[in-house]
């Protein structure tokens, strides 16, 4: 990835290069990243198409299947929702700010590198729909691919329990304000650059997805936080901190793999 801004360097707004694969904490409780994902859409096949030609509006995925992945950290004790992985993965190759993380395998084979990264959870980014996911992954089903909008409303009940559970600890007490957690959106930045038009929508869009994430993951963390601080001491089992309650698209479940 020639450039992508200041988020996708060492020394950028928070971005932070990690070559190292991904490791559990030292808890009983597991934060995987979430991987961020856009497809490249061929700009001309884009302005042909029409509404019935798929259920995403974006237009066709390109022929070449450019797909660009971002990585962002969920564990609050590590890097707060930096990015620690950016990859563009074509058929010809990878490449980006972690292309050569020793734990990338058979780099040069797009399905395998695509398996590689895919096998932690899965958000679409804007523009890219699930049937964009699934035509990737094929028949894959462990790949977990994540509801935003069920994911955005496990939160809010989260911070609803959480008042319930204030209310049986300490019923005397007056309840206090838990704040909230807004729905994620695309942050907009610097452009990338040195790609070709699709490449670089798609860069851009997995890029600002990837922004918008980590502030929804740092709100989610902050009440978190809270949580603990005013249950634990009422309640041991509200000591440990808790993975973002994600919902996979497949099943509508909640499940904790984070």
């Amino acid at each position: 990835m020639t450039s992508t801004g200041a988020d996708t360097n060492a020394t950028g707004n928070g971005g932070t290069v990690n070559n190292a694969e991904p490791q559990c904490p030292h808890t009983s409780v597991f934060f995987d990243p979430i991987m961020v994902v856009a497809v490249a859409r061929n700009a001309d096949m884009t302005s042909n198409s029409s509404a019935s030609d798929s259920d995403s509006d974006t237009g066709p995925i390109d022929p070449e299947k450019t797909v660009v992945v971002w990585q962002v950290e969920t564990d609050p004790a590590v890097t707060l929702g930096d990015f620690s992985g950016a990859w563009v993965v074509t058929e010809e190759g990878i490449q980006g700010f972690a292309a050569n993380a020793d734990w990338i395998d058979e780099r040069h084979d797009q399905a395998k590198v695509l398996a590689t990264l895919l096998r932690y959870p899965v958000l679409p980014a804007e523009g890219t729909s699930v049937k964009d996911i699934r035509a990737l992954i094929g028949d894959n089903d462990a790949v977990q691919i994540i509801d935003k909008t069920a994911t955005e409303e496990a939160a809010r009940v989260a911070i609803e329990d959480a008042k319930k559970e204030f209310a049986r600890l300490q019923p005397d007490k007056k309840q206090p304000s838990w704040g909230q957690i807004d729905n994620m959106a695309p942050v907009s930045g610097h452009s990338a650059e040195g790609h070709d038009k699709a490449t670089t929508s798609a860069i851009n869009a997995a890029l600002a997805s990837a922004r918008g994430l980590r502030a929804w993951l740092r709100a989610w963390q902050a009440f978190d936080k809270t949580r603990i601080r005013r249950l634990g001491k009422g309640d041991s089992a509200h000591l440990e901190p808790r993975p973002v309650p994600l919902v996979e698209v497949r099943h509508k479940e909640r499940y904790r793999s984070l």
